[in-house]
């Protein structure tokens, strides 16, 4: 109980809020929004211009046409949805145009107020990491102590059975190697530690001596 409760302390916390609700990411949204409903307008009529001149085309009605040419009578209707249809493409690729721009517009935000929110949580990060370290450092002591075990067993002539390190199925334990090796896997990860900052060159060079349980996150 009092893990879940310190779980849920922690959760609430650390609430983040939603990045839709920052006022400059949702302004560039609705933009795109309102610049995306404005292109599918312009699709729509394209497509109806489109049609009428497809009408104006039909045997029918060159026919119709033709009987009014011979009369002397003129007609501009194709010209003028040529027109029309010159007009919306260009409109139709201006509004592309600008979405691409807001869409690159609203990553810059994105990105921006990601590397805000990273910064802001950053010290819960450590902390969550530094926890996890001081977890793994009392597995790596335990099955250490179970490999010895094991290993006594079995120098001893018994068969050791199910004596095996805990959390197999969570991590490759004990493929980790050792803390003090530095060619293992353990080493790589507490390198990586240092380099975040998560711990510092003391902890470090504490947990590469062997001292896996002094470490207090």
């Amino acid at each position: 109980m009092a893990l879940m409760k310190r779980l849920k302390q922690q959760t609430e916390q650390e609430a983040i809020q939603p990045i839709a609700e920052h006022a400059e990411y949702r302004a560039i949204g609705l933009k795109i929004q309102e610049l995306e409903r404005l292109q599918s307008e312009k699709l729509v009529r394209r497509e109806e211009l489109q049609d009428q001149r497809r009408q104006l085309r039909s045997s029918s009605f060159v026919d119709f046409l033709t009987t009014k040419f011979l009369s002397g009578e003129s007609d501009s209707s194709e010209a003028s949805i040529i027109e029309q249809l010159q007009a919306i493409n260009d409109e139709i690729r201006a509004l592309e145009k600008a979405i691409n721009l807001a869409t690159q517009q609203q990553a810059n935000v994105r990105s921006r107020l990601s590397s805000q929110a990273r910064e802001a949580h950053s010290a819960a990060y450590r902390q969550h990491l530094r926890q996890g370290l001081a977890g793994m450092l009392l597995i790596q002591s335990a099955n250490d102590a179970v490999m010895n075990l094991r290993e006594s067993l079995e120098r001893s002539g018994y068969s050791a059975g199910t004596f095996v390190p805990a959390a197999g199925f969570l991590s490759p334990w004990p493929y980790w190697g050792l803390a003090t090796d530095p060619s293992s896997l353990w080493q790589a990860h507490l390198r990586d530690l240092l380099d975040q900052k998560v711990i510092d060159r003391s902890e470090f060079e504490s947990i590469s001596e062997g001292d896996v349980l002094s470490f207090k996150p």
